[in-house]
């Protein structure tokens, strides 16, 4: 079975962003602004009129996280070849590896690395025995004419 062997980076909440997103999700309904009719947020949402300035302002159903808020940490993946659908460059790390499965993986390897290893997999033993000869070859002719120098 042929795998890939990379480094993937994971992000978790921190301690303080945990416990603020643990803090927002036991905000129940029945303490959320209402307004003079004993009307919230959601019901003019759901009635789809707009919803009064003072609502607005207090009701947020969301909570943001900034980079701050998370702490990243490295660890190694090995991916089946046969698991593996494509690789796609990523700005922020190496790339996005993406599986038939559904799941999306970030790594640090870009995609051209990833798909050499992909390449080298999949070559013969013999195929990968020449490439070691020639790369030996090429040590050898790179350090007699750096001797020679």
């Amino acid at each position: 079975m042929k795998k890939l062997y990379l480094t993937s980076v994971k992000r978790i909440l921190n301690d303080a962003a945990q416990k603020r997103l643990d803090e927002f999700e036991a905000q129940d309904d029945y303490n959320s602004p209402k307004d003079d009719y004993g009307r919230d947020y959601g019901w003019y949402m759901e009635a789809g009129i707009p919803v009064p300035k003072e609502l607005e302002d207090q009701s947020k159903d969301y909570i943001d996280f900034k980079d701050e808020d998370y702490d990243e940490f490295e660890a190694d993946a090995i991916i089946r070849q046969s698991d593996f659908l494509m690789a796609i460059d990523d700005i922020e790390y190496g790339s996005t590896v993406y599986l038939l499965n559904g799941i999306t993986v970030s790594v640090f390897e870009d995609a051209e690395t990833i798909n050499m290893q992909i390449w080298y997999n999949d070559l013969k033993w013999y195929e990968r025995l020449k490439l070691k000869i020639e790369e030996l070859i090429n040590k050898l002719k790179w350090n007699k004419k750096s001797k020679t120098k």
